[in-house]
């Protein structure tokens, strides 16, 4: 994924166009809208309410439960992350 797309994903304060801008990503390039989840996922400030939201997301672009709990700390989903990022290396464009 492109670094300036992170970066424009970082630089949007607004949480609802940062799900918004992660959900166009998917529509266009689909590997680069579910690294910007891990992005999201990875962020242990992102509210509850929107770290349910990404999973949901990640849940139906990947067809497959990630095993994600988004009510504990990132540190302890390392492990689904992990899950996560292999599943989305084994995407195909």
């Amino acid at each position: 994924m492109q670094a300036s797309r992170i970066v424009r994903y970082l630089s949007l304060e607004d949480l609802e166009e940062r799900m918004a801008f992660i959900e166009n990503a998917l529509s266009k390039e689909k590997k680069s809208g579910l690294e910007l989840l891990v992005v999201a996922l990875s962020d242990d400030k992102l509210p509850l309410l929107y770290r349910e939201e990404a999973l949901e997301i990640l849940t139906k672009a990947l067809d497959e439960n990630p095993e994600y709990d988004p009510q504990i700390s990132v540190s302890q989903n390392r492990k689904a992350l992990r899950r996560i990022c292999d599943l989305i290396k084994k995407e195909k464009e």
